[in-house]
């Protein structure tokens, strides 16, 4: 496996020092689509690179969309998106019930 080269251009980096990434952790992780440089007294420490980027407006467009055609299929076949959980949460139940009785069966054996 080839490791790829990580070009972390200063332009792109967010620097922070390591006292506010720690107190802001779970913003960093969940909000953050570039890198950050994480600093202590001016020096860099190291690096948090995102998993992932934060999704384009062509794909917010495209997932706002597919919730309103959900929808209208849903009302179109008279079926209420409480109705449509309440079925989800019955068939994930039976599902586990399948694996316990599964898994407790095989004990048995």
């Amino acid at each position: 496996m080839a490791l790829k080269a990580l070009n972390l251009d200063a332009t792109e980096t967010v620097r922070v020092g390591i006292r506010e990434f720690r107190e802001n952790m779970a913003s960093f992780l969940g909000n953050c689509d570039r890198p950050v440089a994480i600093t202590r007294h001016g020096d860099t420490i190291g690096y948090y690179i995102p998993a992932r980027p934060r999704r384009s407006e062509n794909e917010k467009a495209a997932l706002t969309q597919a919730v309103s055609r959900f929808h209208e299929v849903l009302a179109a076949n008279g079926i209420s998106p409480e109705e449509m959980i309440e079925d989800f949460k019955r068939t994930k139940a039976g599902q586990r019930e399948e694996v316990s009785q599964r898994a407790h069966s095989e004990q048995g054996a």
